[in-house]
């Protein structure tokens, strides 16, 4: 086993929770819950009930992550990134279809989101890469292998096509090896090259109809200064006008105009925050988007503090990746990013992404 996974992390699992990580989880949650619960109001369905079935169940999965120390992913992670893959194939070889892209795989009357877990499954062996190669990390060979690594989980979401799921997965390898000490020099490299992929790729039209007028729109956005309110900017459009509808104090809680009016489609989903910024206003903005700083500084400082490769390879990681997703969905939310599908973490409806948040936690808060 030595010779496979390097030194294997014994850290036994923290006694006590970090009650300012699963505090401020906690309460992202119940706010998401009575958010989509005010949306169902105006749309007739009953997407909170269940939100809040999945919200009980998170405690048992943030429990068992928590419990289960991180010698047992070390030592599993080759079964790990099998997995991974299996999953994500899975999806395309007999997957769900919506909107264009194929994401889901169906059993029975729910919905699995394979692309949500593979992030966190991607950490995990991502970081038992890196701390498996501690005195090789600086090397250009050791990079290019982690890249590798990434690679076929990368093309695999792009295939669906899911490429904000396919832009986290690089932004994870990114962090990951920044946290393992790979020089800087290599990273913006790698920056470079994405960004130059994603030129000619938009140039080709390798993207989608439906992504490629997404992003058409974005940057056509930028260049002519306006947005297309009525046509691929419709959704974004309507959401700064929910949140401009707010105000300083909001509307009240079950009282959006817009969102009565159903004007945002899929809102309990990607554009969740637009109901939060209408009824709760500027002031209770504020108050979640400071919830969130609490979390990512936990999750920044558990990191920080913690002197085995392993721990802070994983909390580095999983910071990365909620932390884009965060940063993103509120750009697409306030219409100054493209609207690539990506869930706001904990708020946003959706079973499979709220159990990734709350493994996400559990992974965390055993090492504070």
């Amino acid at each position: 086993m030595q010779a496979d996974f390097g030194t294997i992390t014994r850290r036994e699992p923290s006694r006590f929770a970090d009650p300012w990580l699963v505090g401020s989880a906690a309460v992202l949650t119940i706010v998401g819950i009575l958010a989509i619960h005010s949306i169902d109001q105006a749309t007739g369905f009953h997407n909170a009930a269940r939100q809040g079935v999945f919200a009980a169940l998170g405690v048992a999965v943030w429990y068992l992550f928590r419990r289960i120390p991180l010698s047992f992913w070390q030592w599993s992670s080759k079964g790990l990134y099998v997995l991974n893959i299996l999953l994500l194939a899975a999806v395309l070889a007999g997957g769900h279809s919506a909107k264009g892209a194929q994401r889901w795989i169906e059993v029975g009357s729910i919905q699995f989101q394979p692309g949500d877990l593979s992030k966190v499954l991607l950490v995990l062996t991502l970081s038992t890469f890196f701390a498996a190669r501690q005195d090789e990390v600086k090397s250009l060979k050791t990079f290019f292998l982690s890249f590798l690594h990434v690679a076929p989980l990368v093309v695999l979401l792009m295939l669906q096509p899911h490429y904000g799921g396919a832009a986290c997965m690089l932004v994870i390898w990114l962090a990951v090896a920044l946290y393992a000490g790979v020089p800087w020099q290599h990273i913006g490299a790698s920056i470079a090259c994405v960004l130059a992929l994603l030129g000619v790729a938009m140039v080709s039209g390798s993207f989608s109809d439906y992504h490629k007028g997404k992003l058409d729109e974005f940057f056509g956005k930028i260049l002519r200064g306006t947005s297309d309110t009525q046509g691929k900017g419709w959704q974004a459009a309507q959401s700064v006008k929910a949140i401009a509808m707010g105000g300083v104090t909001g509307t009240g809680y079950l009282r959006g105009e817009q969102k009565a009016g159903r004007y945002i489609p899929e809102q309990h989903n990607d554009f969740v925050f637009s109901v939060i910024g209408e009824e709760m206003g500027l002031i209770g903005s504020v108050v979640v988007l400071g919830v969130f700083m609490v979390f990512f500084y936990r999750l920044w400082d558990t990191g920080f503090r913690c002197r085995e490769p392993m721990g802070r390879l994983v909390a580095g990681g999983l910071l990365a990746f909620l932390a884009f997703h965060t940063v993103v969905n509120l750009a697409m939310v306030l219409n100054i990013g493209p609207v690539i599908g990506l869930w706001l973490p904990f708020v946003s409806n959706g079973g499979t992404a709220l159990l990734t948040c709350m493994a996400s936690v559990g992974l965390v808060d055993q090492l504070h």
